[in-house]
């Protein structure tokens, strides 16, 4: 898994970031211009998507080219976008985001625990 900043003007007005699954790797994008903690937030719920096991339903490989134009679409296995904030997956992800930066927030700490642990970029 790989994580991918990204400066995006479409991405910016999400509150979320993208998991895209690609057939050999999974990579998180998330709006390089968020503040950290949001960041780790964005990177968390996409992360609870994984371990949840739960995978998109008719995200637009369309869309994700404007977004993303960079990327390989022939490659892709699907992009888990969020577009229902009531959805149930979205609700259990959002819920893992939230308990592990519940625990993963400290004052005593320097830097993100997030950072420190995947390397961001």
């Amino acid at each position: 898994m790989s994580l991918a900043p990204v400066e995006s003007t479409a991405l910016r007005s999400l509150p979320c970031g993208l998991w895209v699954a690609f057939e050999d790797r999974d990579e998180i994008v998330y709006d390089a211009a968020s503040s950290e903690y949001q960041i780790d937030q964005a990177i968390m719920h996409e992360v609870g998507h994984m371990v949840l096991d739960h995978h998109a339903q008719g995200v637009a490989f369309g869309a994700l080219a404007e977004l993303l134009p960079d990327i390989d679409l022939t490659a892709l296995k699907f992009v888990m976008a969020r577009s229902n904030f009531d959805d149930a997956q979205e609700s259990e992800a959002e819920l893992f985001a939230d308990l592990v930066m519940a625990s993963a927030v400290s004052p005593f700490r320097r830097s993100s625990v997030m950072t420190d642990f995947w390397g961001r970029q």
